[in-house]
């Protein structure tokens, strides 16, 4: 794709796109223009050390793989969204991201990141969108999805490299979690858009390439029902979870403990915190021992 990073204000369909999922996913706040002061592009995020020794520092519990979930996430929920909301996979090069960091506010005191398209390209297999000039037109969904894939390898190569170098942890670590960071999203994804299986196949066709750095053979999707305690044929609830790859080693820092989808766990136990957890949220008794 090309640097077209087009005009600040453009309305083109990739910043209608983005406007939509922020309506949905309030963070990070994701827009479509140029690299104004204030921004940084990931390029040179990943390129300055000093910076990233300043991230990892800023917080205690932060580290190197803790890190990568965090920027997996960030980048993950624009870029999924576009893919699985519009049919669209945008620009991922790093010197094609914008970043900044944005103060708290009265409304939520925790800091939010803005997340900036410079591009205002992007591929798809839509027909609706054939003419228009920032479409790069493909003939299937699978080649889209190959485009979402390389993009994402692209994206994040340069990040897992120093990050790995900083840390002494394996590459291969890191790219696990890149991929729960993705895998996650996607459930997410059709679940706000109303088409969690079509996501969730989405997901393992992208994730589980061979030869990909993404693919991991731990990482996959299962399922949790909730049944009536009174008659245990009618089911109240299925959610779909991920199960990890790789684990962020929030643990080892100095008030860190298990994450519930920890890959630590064993499957009994991630399902049994998970189905307490999800039967909190719906206001049901515990299960019964």
């Amino acid at each position: 794709m090309s640097n077209s990073s087009g005009a600040g204000a453009d309305d083109g369909p990739l910043r209608q796109a983005l406007a939509s999922i922020g309506s949905k996913w309030p963070r990070p706040v994701m827009d479509r223009g140029d690299l104004v002061e204030g921004y940084l592009s990931a390029e040179a995020l990943f390129d300055d050390g000093a910076l990233i020794g300043r991230l990892l520092e800023e917080q205690r519990r932060v580290t190197s793989a803790y890190l990568t979930i965090a920027y997996g996430n960030l980048v993950a929920i624009p870029a999924v969204g576009l893919l699985i909301g519009f049919g669209m996979v945008p620009d991922l090069a790093p010197e094609r991201i914008g970043l900044k960091l944005l103060p708290p506010t009265r409304e939520n005191a925790e800091k939010n990141v803005a997340l900036r398209f410079l591009s205002a390209e992007f591929t798809t297999d839509r027909a609706e969108l054939a003419g228009h000039p920032d479409a790069n037109m493909v003939a299937s969904p699978g080649e889209m999805h190959e485009a979402f894939r390389h993009q994402v390898e692209a994206h994040f190569r340069p990040l897992v490299t120093v990050l790995s170098r900083r840390s002494g942890l394996a590459a291969s670590a890191l790219w696990r979690l890149v991929t729960d960071s993705l895998a996650g999203v996607f459930l997410e994804a059709g679940r706000r858009f109303g088409c969690e299986e079509q996501s969730r196949a989405i997901a393992m066709t992208v994730l589980k390439q061979p030869g990909s750095p993404l693919k991991n053979r731990e990482m996959h999707s299962f399922d949790i029902s909730i049944c009536d305690s009174h008659d245990e044929e009618r089911i109240l609830v299925t959610r779909a979870y991920r199960a990890r790859g790789g684990c962020c080693r929030y643990y080892t820092s100095k008030e860190g403990h298990l994450c519930t989808t920890c890959v630590l766990h064993s499957d009994g136990e991630r399902r049994r915190l998970l189905e307490a957890s999800l039967r909190s949220k719906l206001g049901l008794a515990p299960a019964a021992i």
